[in-house]
C-alpha cells in the first residue's frame, strides 16, 4: 500500500523520545495539540552547558537549541544574513534562521516581527527569558521560539514542537544553563503612576509630548515622566525630536507600546465588590446615572463599556464599574440602589488604592466610561470571553 506524495506529515518527536528513554510519552493534549515532552533532553543537555561553544551564539543559546527534539545541528548564520546562527533539522529537511536575545518582551517581539517581514526562511528566536504576550506575538507571525524556562514553539511543515514551561514542573533548572544577566539600571515598569504615562501616550499617539505636558496630563512628576520616556526611547517605542526643554517625543510603535503596557500594568491591590441591582432597559446607563446623581466619581469599564463602542454578538451579564476609593462598598451600593451579594451579581464595583484609573474617564452619551486603554485591559482580563472581545475592540478603536 503506497501513500500519496506530498508535504511530509509533522514528525511526532515524542515518539523518538519514548524510544530514546524506553518509556511511552503522551502525545495528545486536551486541546488536540501534539505536546512534546522535552524534560529528559533538556535535563541531560544542562549538564554540558559550559562546554558548548559556537560562533555568533552564546553557549547557553546553543545548549537550548541542541536540547530541542530531532537532534538539530547548530550552525553559523546563513550567507548574507545578519542573524546570529542557524538550526538544521535534517529529518524534516528544514533550516531555520536563529536570532538570539537575552529577553523578549512585547516591544522586542514587534521589532523582531518587523525585521522578519518578507523573509522566506523561517525564524527561530532563542532567549533567556520571554513574556507571555511576547510569545503570542511571535507565534501569531509564524516565528518560533525557545527559552530557558522550557517554553518552545516551532510550527512548520514537517516539524511541530510545542511545550509548556518546564521550570514549573521542577524538571529544568534555569541556573544550570543561564549565566547571571548583567546588572542594568532599574527602569520603571509601566505600572502604578507610570501606567498613566503609557496610557496618555497610547490615547494620543500622534501628539508630540514634552516632559511638562506629560506630567500635567498624567498627573505625575516630570522626574517620573523623564524616566519612563528614557526607557521607551531606548526600546525605540518613542522617537525623540529636538534637545533640551523643547525636546519632544512621539510614539513610534503604538502596537508595541499597548502590548508592553498590557503586560506590565500589574494591578495594585483592588477591592472588587459584587452587587445586584434591579435594572431595566439600558442597565449601564441607569447605573451610571444613579452614581452621578450622588456625585460619586466612577467609570464603567471592561466588556460593558466596550460594547458601547463596538458591537459584539454577546450580552453583558455583569457590568464592571470603577469607583472612587473614597467611599465604602456600602455607600457605593446605596448610591446605585443596589444590594451587596455573594452570588447572582450583575454589578461589580472596583476600587483601587486611589483614583488614578479614573483620570482619563470620559462621559459618552450620558454614561461615564473609563479610558479606552483601561476598557481594553479590563476586557482582556475578563474570564468570560473577554480576550476575544478585547481584541475586536482594540482593532476597531485603536486600529493597531
Amino acid at each position: 500500500m503506497h501513500e500519496e506524495q506530498g508535504d511530509p506529515p509533522p514528525r511526532e518527536f515524542g515518539s523518538g523520545l519514548a524510544a530514546l528513554h524506553g518509556r511511552a510519552l503522551p502525545l495528545d493534549s486536551p486541546c488536540g495539540l501534539d505536546i512534546l515532552t522535552l524534560w529528559p533532553i533538556f535535563t541531560g543537555s544542562v549538564k554540558n552547558a559550559t562546554s558548548v561553544k559556537n560562533e555568533g551564539l552564546a553557549a547557553w543559546a546553543v545548549t537550548l537549541l541542541r536540547a530541542l527534539p530531532g537532534a538539530p545541528v547548530v550552525g553559523e548564520a546563513l550567507p548574507g544574513s545578519t542573524d546570529d546562527g542557524s538550526l538544521r533539522f535534517s529529518d524534516a529537511g528544514l533550516v531555520l534562521r536563529v536570532e538570539q536575545k537575552a529577553h523578549v518582551d512585547p516591544v522586542i517581539a514587534h521589532s523582531i516581527e518587523g525585521r522578519n517581514a518578507g523573509r522566506s526562511e523561517p525564524l527561530l528566536v532563542v532567549a533567556r527569558t520571554t513574556t507571555s504576550i511576547a510569545r503570542e506575538i511571535l507565534e501569531s507571525h509564524g516565528i518560533g521560539y525557545v527559552d530557558a524556562s522550557g517554553n518552545a514553539v516551532i510550527d512548520l511543515p514537517g516539524l511541530h514542537v510545542r511545550t509548556g514551561s518546564l521550570v514549573r514542573s521542577g524538571s529544568f533548572t534555569v541556573g544550570a544553563v543561564i549565566a547571571p544577566a548583567p546588572d542594568v539600571p532599574a527602569l520603571p515598569r509601566l505600572a502604578g503612576k507610570a501606567s498613566l504615562i503609557a496610557q496618555a501616550l497610547i490615547l494620543e499617539p500622534e501628539r508630540a509630548w514634552t516632559l511638562d505636558a506629560m506630567a500635567e496630563r498624567a498627573g505625575v512628576s516630570t522626574a517620573l515622566a523623564h524616566r519612563v520616556f528614557t526607557r521607551l526611547e531606548r526600546a525605540t517605542v518613542l522617537a525623540a525630536d529636538g534637545r533640551g526643554p523643547r525636546k519632544t517625543r512621539r510614539v513610534a510603535s503604538p502596537a508595541a507600546l499597548l502590548d508592553l503596557w498590557a503586560e506590565e500594568a500589574i494591578e495594585p491591590k483592588e477591592r472588587r465588590t459584587p452587587a445586584y441591582a434591579l435594572l431595566r432597559g439600558d442597565g449601564t446607563r441607569e447605573v451610571s446615572s444613579r452614581l452621578a446623581k450622588q456625585e460619586l466619581a466612577h467609570a464603567v469599564t471592561g466588556v460593558a463599556a466596550a460594547v458601547r463602542r463596538v458591537a459584539f454578538l454577546t450580552s453583558v451579564l455583569v457590568t464592571e464599574v470603577r469607583v472612587t476609593a473614597t467611599r465604602t462598598p456600602a455607600e457605593i451600593a446605596a448610591a446605585a440602589d443596589a444590594r451587596l451579594v455573594e452570588e447572582g451579581a450583575n454589578l461589580v464595583f472596583v476600587q483601587g488604592p486611589d483614583d488614578a484609573e479614573l483620570r482619563f474617564r470620559q462621559e459618552v452619551e450620558g454614561v461615564w466610561l473609563a479610558a479606552e486603554t483601561r476598557v481594553y485591559l479590563d476586557a482582556l482580563r475578563d474570564p468570560r470571553r473577554g480576550a476575544e472581545q478585547a481584541r475586536e475592540y482594540r482593532s476597531q478603536v485603536f486600529g493597531f
